[in-house]
């Protein structure tokens, strides 16, 4: 059948979200602006109460600008426009760049990040620098989020003999995903109800925005959740990305 009618929807629900994410960004980032050079003091000394009135705004803020950022990073994939930049990864590194930056939300759970590669010396591979870190840098988090206090994320690289793939998988003790909702964990927008309890302000959009990743290179992902552990699996072929031309990249 003749899909142009939809094909013309699809695109312009793509322009309008890249559009509004744009046009938000610019207040939003003003008001984290404002809120820092408030609770540091700039504009006069604040009481404790203020201070703490002054730091949920800012936290807020925080999390609207990662939603915002997540709407036009997928409507960027979507729509086609990222352009793909092969480099050659060092995945230990990647990944260690990844911790340094969510050094806070690791230390708030004295949690820590196990590296398990193998073969040790574990070969690089040709990957857009910008798409493998949002790859790592959501699982990674969510395994943070969603994991235990204390508890050790693994992070684990292995090509098996004679394979032509790489499987990378990202493991957290925590709360796993309930049978139910395991059919749409990688829906936009959607977050299991314990999920939601544990951590109501999340927006559903970051194992959206992987999957489109992972599969845009042509990759697999899944995942398993049980005995009190969710494990997510990504595959990489050895061969790596192909470049792509494109108006944009991944990072905003």
């Amino acid at each position: 059948r003749n899909v142009t009618r939809e094909k013309q929807l699809d695109d312009a629900k793509n322009n309008f979200i890249s559009i509004a994410s744009h046009q938000l960004r610019t207040p939003l980032t003003s008001m984290r602006w404002f809120s820092e050079m408030l609770i540091a003091g700039d504009a006069g000394a604040i009481n404790k109460d203020q201070a703490k009135f002054l730091e949920r705004i800012y936290q807020g803020t925080e999390r609207m600008i990662e939603l915002v950022n997540h709407l036009l990073q997928i409507a960027r994939v979507e729509a086609g426009r990222v352009k793909v930049e092969p480099i050659p990864i060092n995945f230990k590194n990647t990944v260690q760049g990844v911790e340094i930056t969510l050094k806070k939300m690791l230390a708030e759970k004295s949690q820590k990040i196990k590296l398990v590669f193998n073969p040790g010396r574990f070969p690089t591979i040709n990957m857009d620098q910008e798409v493998i870190w949002q790859v790592f840098q959501n699982l990674i988090s969510n395994a943070s989020r969603y994991g235990l206090r204390k508890s050790t994320i693994t992070v684990t690289g292995i090509i098996e003999k004679n394979s032509s793939w790489a499987e990378f998988s990202v493991a957290d003790k925590g709360i796993e995903i309930p049978k139910e909702a395991q059919s749409r964990i990688f829906n936009k927008f959607f977050r299991a109800e314990n999920a939601i309890k544990l951590v109501p302000e999340g927006s559903g959009l970051g194992l959206s925005l992987v999957k489109s990743l992972v599969e845009g290179w042509g990759g697999r992902i899944w995942f398993k959740s049980q005995n009190g552990v969710t494990t997510f699996y990504f595959t990489i072929p050895l061969t790596g990305m192909e470049a792509k031309q494109g108006d944009v990249g991944l990072a905003i």
